[in-house]
């Protein structure tokens, strides 16, 4: 049987645990290789993991999040730092408009 948690039919894992976080570790991995979605939790937020080279499951991460799938347009110019590396400010600080897509952003 596994621990309770909020959500009916879905399992929880008390990480301090050792013996139930290699449970819960080796039950995500399973889930993942099925595609299927797995909750993780930090110190503040819960995360939402998902096999990142498997079309469908990429796509059933984005159906939970309500979002769409686009892609990031990010500068490549060495000069800017990553947190201003959008195209629109690495025009306005260096004036280039080299921008690239792709699934990495």
């Amino acid at each position: 049987m596994w621990p309770k948690s909020r959500i009916a039919g879905v399992p929880a894992f008390d990480t301090t645990d050792a013996a139930q976080l290699l449970q819960g570790m080796r039950l995500a991995r399973a889930a993942l290789k099925r595609g299927e979605l797995v909750v993780i939790p930090t110190d503040t937020v819960y995360g939402i993991a998902a096999e990142a080279f498997a079309a469908p499951a990429v796509q059933r991460l984005l159906d939970a999040k309500g979002a769409t799938a686009r892609p990031r347009r990010r500068c490549s110019c060495p000069g800017c730092r990553p947190s201003t590396r959008s195209p629109r400010s690495c025009r306005m600080r260096c004036g280039r408009s080299s921008a690239s897509s792709g699934p990495a952003g």
